[in-house]
């Protein structure tokens, strides 16, 4: 590109990538997050790779179950609560075999 939008653009991945920032569509700053306001169990979890990974916010760390199917993340409120969206971030590329494709 003439206008050096092509480099800009390359230069802001690698700086996403260099960060370990989450995807632009999963860091919307018009939803809110509400997941702090719940109580989080997992079936089962790796050590080191649990509650605290899975909710960290960064594409470094994450949720490994340990033990047999199915493996669950348990999400519950203190009172009702209206939910529009969830979203859930997937590398399958470096996660291993199990991730949903």
């Amino acid at each position: 590109d003439m206008d050096g939008s092509t480099e800009q653009r390359s230069l802001q991945d690698e700086t996403d990538i260099e960060s370990k920032k989450l995807p632009t569509h999963l860091d919307d700053k018009d939803k809110n997050e509400i997941g702090g306001d719940a109580v989080w169990t997992l079936s089962t979890a790796k050590p080191g790779n649990g509650v605290e990974q899975l909710r960290d916010n960064s594409t470094d760390s994450y949720w490994q179950s340990d033990g047999p199917q199915p493996h669950l993340v348990n999400i519950q409120f203190h009172k009702k609560v209206s939910i529009k969206e969830i979203a859930l971030y997937c590398d399958f590329k470096l996660d291993e075999s199990y991730t949903p494709s």
